[in-house]
């Protein structure tokens, strides 16, 4: 039985990785294509790229690999039913229960990491890509040209002497009007930076002075920071249940959670129709295979995007249901029955 399972994982294993690269690389061309589309927001330096790409890939690994692990096992089992290896197993006293129970771990195994990481990596990762393109789109708005007036840091009147092409700025002059006080603000040199998602004008070696009707204040700084007050609306991402459980919109995560759950099951509901597709009589039947691999895809993806619209979380037991009764039922009668 062991070398039966060894026989099976090494014939898995070499479909599994020849079905998922060509649709990660597909998926992934996606993910770029969108990614060069922000670029014509933002400007994107190739390593803040590879970081966007990084916060998309658990979405891409999760769409990818439950459909990569279904047409695999299918997959598996046709290539030995069409090789006659499949009867060789059954008439060495093999039950078809043997096979359904080793997918079935796999199965099990791909679920729950499928489980993991839309529910726990995915938020997270959502999280920081769009507090990273909200602070880009930020950055992209504060555009400064050198010996130019009218250019405006938050509630500040901003004009620079000089710019570098390291984004740095030299002989800067900062001034802020109040009902009752006007602060002006000089500098040698200034740099724009990000910290903890607010955009803020880091100011060295220079003095200021506040102007109200009684007096007049002079001070020296050696280093000063200015904070944007249109920063950018960052969240916080604290755990997951914040993320799901999110009251400002129930109705969309409620449809999220529901449709990403159905997905994650999906190896876990759909391993009864590896056999039930798969085996094969090559002497006596047709092989449907590819067609029952499509359409099982369509009905399940396409029954659980359109009911998690209306039904909302009892579209997973829905589904669940209607899914495991018919492929049992069909399981025993193409193969119990005959094997």
């Amino acid at each position: 039985m062991d070398k039966l399972k060894s026989y099976l994982l090494s014939n898995f294993s070499q479909i599994y990785f020849s079905i998922f690269l060509p649709l990660f690389v597909i998926a992934s061309v996606i993910m770029l294509v969108k990614i060069a589309a922000i670029t014509a927001i933002i400007q994107l330096s190739f390593l803040e790229m590879v970081q966007l790409y990084l916060f998309m890939l658990p979405e891409l690994l999760f769409y990818t690999l439950p459909i990569t692990f279904f047409i695999s096992a299918v997959m598996t089992v046709a290539k030995l039913s069409f090789d006659y290896e499949m009867i060789v197993i059954f008439s060495l006293g093999v039950k078809p229960s043997s096979v359904l129970k080793f997918f079935a771990k796999l199965a099990l195994v791909q679920s729950l990491l499928l489980i993991f990481i839309f529910f726990v990596l995915v938020p997270h990762t959502t999280n920081l890509y769009k507090n990273f393109i909200k602070v880009k789109t930020t950055e992209a708005k504060f555009n400064i040209e050198a010996s130019e007036y009218g250019h405006k840091f938050g509630d500040w009147l901003i004009f620079v002497g000089k710019d570098s092409e390291d984004g740095t700025f030299s002989d800067v002059i900062l001034f802020n009007q109040q009902t009752e006080e006007e602060t002006l603000l000089l500098a040698e040199h200034a740099d724009i930076i990000t910290l903890a998602g607010a955009l803020k004008l880091q100011l060295h070696q220079g003095k200021g002075f506040n102007y109200t009707k009684d007096s007049l204040t002079q001070m020296s700084y050696r280093k000063m920071y200015i904070n944007d007050t249109t920063e950018t609306d960052t969240s916080e991402y604290r755990n997951t249940l914040q993320f799901w459980l999110n009251p400002d919109a129930r109705a969309k995560m409620t449809r999220k959670f529901t449709i990403n759950m159905l997905v994650a099951l999906f190896p876990l509901l759909s391993v009864f129709l590896v056999p039930t597709i798969g085996i094969v009589n090559v002497r006596h039947q047709k092989s449907y295979t590819y067609a029952y691999v499509f359409l099982a895809v369509l009905l399940y993806y396409g029954t659980a995007f359109v009911l998690a619209e209306r039904l909302g979380l009892y579209t997973i037991a829905i589904v669940a249901i209607s899914t495991l009764l018919p492929v049992i039922y069909l399981y025993r009668q193409k193969i119990v029955k005959r094997y």
